[in-house]
C-alpha cells in the first residue's frame, strides 16, 4: 500500500508541475484520477530507477579507475576534489541527473503512447465514423438505428465511443476542451473572440472533427454580449433576459433528470437553438477563440455593474 501511495504521489507532483496536465486532473474524480496519477508516477519511478541502477553503477566503475593525471588519484577522488574546490560543479551534476531522468521519462511516455494508439485508436475511429455517417442522414431516428445495426453496435455505445474520441482530441487543447465539455454538460461559458467581442451563453458544436482542424466551428446562444476592456474585464453591452430565463429553466430540468435520455430530435436545447433566428445565434470558427471560461448566469447582474 505504501508503494502504491508513493507512486500515485509521484504522479500527482508531476501532473501539478506540468502546465499541460494540471488543469486536466482538476476535472477528474474517483478512479480516473487515481489511475492517471498511478500511471504517471509509475513512469517517473521507472525512469528514476533506470538512472539509479544503470547510470550510477557505470559512474562508480569509472570513478574507481586510476586517473590519467598520474598523481595516484582515481577519477572519483579527482572529481570530489573539483566539487570541493568549486561548489557550482555539484549543481551541474544534479542538473545532469535531472536531465537524464527527464529524457528517459519522455522516451517511456512516447513508447507507451504508441502502444496505446495501436490498441485503441483505430477501433474508436471506426465507431466514431459510423456515428458521424449516421448523423449525416436525413435526421430520422430510424435511419440512425439502421446504420448502427449494420455495424452491429447500439446507439448508446456509438455515442459513448464518439464522445471518448472527441474528448481525447480536445484534451490536447484547453480552449477546445472547455467548449466541448460545455456542449456536453450544458454549462454556460464566457467566450472571447479575436475581434474583441465577448459572449456569455450556451454553445453548440456545429463542427467538431479533430484537434488539428482549424475550421472546427461552434455557435453560441448569447445570454449577454459585450467586450473585454483593457483590464480584461467583461463589459456587457446587451442582456437577453427572456432567453436567459428559458435556458436556465431547461438547465434545471436537465439536472432533475427530465431530459437526460433525450435524442437529438426531441432535446429541448436543440429545439430552442433551432427556433432562434440565425441573426440571434452567433457562429464562430475555433481559430478565432482567444479565451474560454465557465460562467455562472447568476453573475450576470453583477457583471452589468462592475464587469467580470
Amino acid at each position: 500500500m505504501f508503494i502504491v501511495s508513493a507512486i500515485a504521489l509521484s504522479g500527482y507532483f508531476y501532473n501539478e508541475k506540468s502546465y499541460k496536465h494540471k488543469y486536466a486532473i482538476k476535472r477528474m474524480t474517483g478512479y480516473l484520477l487515481f489511475y492517471r496519477l498511478l500511471f504517471s508516477g509509475s513512469k517517473f519511478l521507472v525512469a528514476a530507477g533506470f538512472f539509479y541502477f544503470f547510470t550510477v553503477p557505470v559512474l562508480k566503475t569509472l570513478a574507481n579507475e586510476e586517473s590519467v593525471f598520474g598523481d595516484g588519484q582515481t577519477y572519483g577522488q579527482y572529481l570530489l576534489n573539483i566539487f570541493d574546490s568549486w561548489a557550482p560543479y555539484k549543481l551541474l551534476f544534479i542538473t545532469l541527473a535531472t536531465f537524464c531522468v527527464s529524457v528517459i521519462y519522455t522516451w517511456l511516455t512516447n513508447l507507451l503512447s504508441i502502444a496505446k494508439i495501436f490498441l485503441s485508436h483505430n477501433i474508436n475511429e471506426f465507431f466514431a465514423g459510423v456515428y458521424v455517417k449516421a448523423q449525416k442522414k436525413s435526421g430520422n431516428e430510424n435511419d440512425y438505428i439502421k446504420e448502427f445495426k449494420k455495424a452491429k453496435i447500439t446507439l448508446k455505445k456509438a455515442k459513448r465511443l464518439l464522445k471518448v474520441h472527441r474528448y481525447k482530441a480536445a484534451e490536447k487543447n484547453e480552449f477546445k476542451l472547455h467548449l466541448f465539455e460545455a456542449t456536453l454538460k450544458w454549462n454556460p461559458v464566457l467566450v472571447s473572440l479575436s475581434t474583441g467581442k465577448a459572449y456569455v451563453g450556451y454553445v453548440f458544436a456545429d463542427k467538431m472533427e479533430s484537434i488539428h482542424a482549424e475550421d472546427d466551428a461552434f455557435s453560441i446562444i448569447p445570454v449577454a454580449s459585450g467586450y473585454r476592456d483593457d483590464d480584461q474585464k467583461f463589459k456587457i453591452n446587451e442582456l437577453h433576459e427572456n432567453i436567459a430565463t428559458e435556458l436556465i429553466d431547461i438547465s434545471e430540468s436537465d439536472k432533475r433528470g427530465a431530459s437526460l435520455n433525450n435524442t437529438p430530435i426531441n432535446d429541448p436545447r436543440i429545439q430552442l437553438a433551432e427556433s432562434l433566428s440565425e441573426s440571434f445565434r452567433v457562429s464562430f470558427p475555433f481559430s478565432s477563440v482567444v479565451s474560454v471560461s465557465y460562467f455562472k448566469i447568476s453573475d450576470i447582474k453583477s457583471a452589468c455593474k462592475t464587469g467580470v
